[in-house]
């Protein structure tokens, strides 16, 4: 590929980059111990990219192809928009996704086993569903600033659903485990999908939620949520060009308390956002969104960095060769703070602890957010109480950001899926310490 991108620039670009991906991927599922779908695919795909008269330029092929860079070139001279980037120091690194049981050694009847090994352990489960992904792929990137780059990668993705009913009330809980790793990450998700069911039938004794403006103890998953869809999407540098970011105008402005702090890292290895070089051949770095209550970055790719004269943060990522690379997170997360759990909950004479995420939805250009919790625990005089059904969190951004007025010592970062921007999906982590809202909207399904 050194040659393909030597003979790029010889024809005039200011820029050049080729890149292949070999992935084979698996998927099983399953609903109450029968097989949804079972299937195995490979994928293989060749792309260059050239920067020629200040215009991106894109071909894709099967295999590595010199003939590419020509149309490339004749695609560069139909893009509208000129851009700039900086030339950046050439990185040279092999990384290796560590394993202690190799994908490859498990076949695909194996795995369906393990699924099969996990049923339906209660009267109450109306349905359990069960789903396994994983993937193996060699990457290499190679471009005209003397970078090459190689990543041999393993991920595994499994998710348990489970949906309980009493007479005629149905409650639903999942869980997921989402890691770079191999087979020895399945370990864990057969005692995981029996807490899902466990889960979903206490649900069905949950009391309705008393509704209004409370104290609220905000666990992990939740706080990881939060970061993401409220402060990360906001920060994505496109959105903040485009005007459709709250955050537009607030760089080194005031924006939370002093002991707030929220990352974006790419370097946490083997997480489920983990990026040891982003699709421009940029390292993936920790970078800080949020520094003491002050907005400190935006998450760039090469072309939005030269925009607001700034290093590119190693953000730029598409789901496949063929996609456009935009800004995204990788691991976004609220920093520690200096309370434990326990005095977090003390400081709370009356209000909620709620826990995990069930989705919502969140306006990065208003701010204004909504998600329901998985699940949700009243607090009296600093006692975790009886549990609580249907508990939504709401608000605005910036007013919320402020009200933030504990934050743990504990912290977890965990994947959780696939985020979802542009039509393209990629693998993001997401967490945080418990913390504290001191005043925030509360509501619930009756």
């Amino acid at each position: 590929m050194e040659e393909i991108v030597k003979k790029a620039m010889s024809l005039g670009c200011s820029f050049a980059e080729a890149k292949t991906i070999d992935s084979k991927k698996n998927t099983i599922s399953t609903s109450n111990n029968k097989i949804n779908e079972i299937s195995s695919g490979t994928n293989k795909i060749f792309s260059i990219r050239v920067l020629y008269d200040g215009r991106w330029g894109n071909a894709f092929s099967k295999e590595p192809n010199s003939k590419l860079i020509y149309n490339a070139i004749k695609n560069a001279k139909f893009t509208d928009k000129k851009v700039e980037i900086d030339i950046l120091k050439p990185i040279k690194k092999k990384v290796k996704t560590k394993t202690k049981i190799s994908l490859k050694d498990i076949s695909l009847d194996e795995k369906k086993d393990m699924l099969s090994k996990i049923e339906k352990n209660k009267p109450e489960i109306n349905n359990l569903s069960l789903k396994y992904i994983d993937s193996i792929t060699k990457s290499e990137y190679v471009n005209s600033e003397g970078s090459n780059l190689n990543w041999d990668d393993s991920l595994i993705l499994m998710v348990a659903s489970s949906y309980a009913k009493k007479n005629d009330r149905f409650e639903s809980f999942y869980d997921v485990i989402a890691k770079h790793g191999g087979f020895e990450e399945s370990i864990a998700f057969e005692k995981k999908a029996d807490n899902v069911m466990k889960k979903s039938i206490e649900l069905l004794d949950a009391k309705a939620i008393k509704g209004g403006f409370f104290p609220t103890l905000i666990d992990p998953h939740l706080a990881g949520v939060f970061a993401h869809e409220c402060i990360g999407h906001a920060c994505e540098a496109d959105l903040v060009l485009n005007g459709t970011s709250i955050l537009k105008d607030k760089m080194n402005k005031k924006i939370g308390p002093d002991y707030l702090n929220i990352y974006d890292n790419g370097e946490l290895s083997h997480k489920w956002g983990w990026l040891p070089y982003d699709s421009e051949g940029v390292p993936g770095k920790n970078t800080t969104l949020i520094k003491n209550g002050k907005l400190n970055s935006y998450m760039h790719t090469r072309e939005s960095a030269k925009e607001f004269n700034v290093e590119p943060t190693g953000n730029g990522r598409a789901q496949n060769l063929d996609n456009k690379i935009i800004p995204r997170m990788s691991n976004t997360y609220i920093g520690k703070g200096e309370n434990s759990k326990e005095e977090i909950l003390e400081s709370i004479k009356k209000g909620y602890y709620l826990i995990g995420s069930m989705g919502g939805q969140v306006d990065p250009a208003s701010g204004e957010f909504l998600f329901n919790a998985m699940e949700a625990f009243s607090i009296e005089k600093g006692e975790i109480k009886e549990r609580v059904m249907g508990a939504s969190l709401s608000g605005n951004v910036m007013q919320s950001l402020n009200s933030i007025s504990m934050i743990g010592k504990d912290i977890e970062v965990s994947g959780t899926g696939f985020c979802g921007k542009s039509g393209q999906y990629v693998p993001v982590g997401d967490g945080g310490p418990h913390f504290k809202f001191e005043k925030i909207k509360i509501g619930g399904k009756n």
